[in-house]
């Protein structure tokens, strides 16, 4: 007999794939993300992570973290579309 089962994985990930506001899911991942990668200090002063049109933007209300971050873009870049699937991001915006 042939096993029809899906992984709750896999399942999830076909399922987004067909959400039409996978944007917001996305942006719950990359929210937690955001917390285990970058640290609590930086997830307190990140005001706002949203996505559109392949671009994350990034509120802060810290001057120096803004600046931090918009160096370090390419770095954050690799580092979440690493963790998210299908690899979503084309451009982060600090603002």
């Amino acid at each position: 007999m042939k096993n029809n089962f899906r992984s709750i994985k896999d399942s999830l990930k076909s399922w987004k794939k067909n959400y039409a506001h996978s944007d917001r899911i996305n942006e719950i991942e990359i929210q937690q993300i955001w917390k285990e990668e970058l640290g609590e200090i930086v997830n307190r002063y990140t005001s706002s992570i949203k996505i559109q049109n392949d671009t994350l933007y990034i509120k802060t209300t810290s001057a120096p973290l803004k600046s931090d971050l918009y160096y370090r873009t390419e770095e954050i870049l690799k580092l979440v579309n690493q963790r998210i699937e299908p690899r979503v991001l084309k451009n982060i915006v600090v603002q």
